[in-house]
């Protein structure tokens, strides 16, 4: 996949990459378990710790939660964070909080690591309603890259 990209004064083609993650057992404020599902990266991305270690490119980010809960209550609030600060739109299950007007079921985000940089990624459930459901394996991360 590839998309065009404005150049001085021209366009030029750029790789569009795209890895797909799982993610699961979400404990309030630590990043929740990555496992890599499937990847058109040129060099694979690393998770260690539970992060993902980014080189220089320009990044779009969404995330969506999948669940099993016991009660209709048991509802979560996720966000990504880069480099350990929150970054894009938070993402939530169901109604989080009733009456909190958000209602926006995937997290996303944009954002570009800097040539000669790196960045470290990672999503983390932030809002615990009730108490944290079943995370399942319906859960899905997805980072689309290109070269800066």
């Amino acid at each position: 996949m590839s998309y065009m990209a404005p150049a001085t004064g021209n366009y030029q083609t750029k790789p569009l990459e795209v890895a797909m993650f799982r993610w699961s057992t979400a404990t309030q404020g630590v990043p929740v378990t990555l496992t890599s599902d499937a990847s058109t990266w040129a060099v694979a991305p690393v998770v260690s710790g539970n992060q993902v270690t980014l080189p220089a490119g320009h990044y779009y980010a969404f995330a969506t939660c999948g669940l099993s809960r016991t009660a209709a209550a048991q509802n979560v609030l996720f966000q990504f964070y880069l480099n350990a600060s929150a970054v894009g739109k938070t993402g939530q299950s169901d109604m989080y909080l009733s009456d909190s007007g958000l209602n926006v079921d995937t997290a996303e985000c944009a954002f570009t690591v800097l040539t000669g940089q790196t960045g470290v990624f990672d999503l983390r459930v932030i809002g615990v309603e009730s108490s944290i459901p079943t995370i399942t394996a319906d859960s899905a991360l997805v980072l689309m890259r290109s070269n800066v």
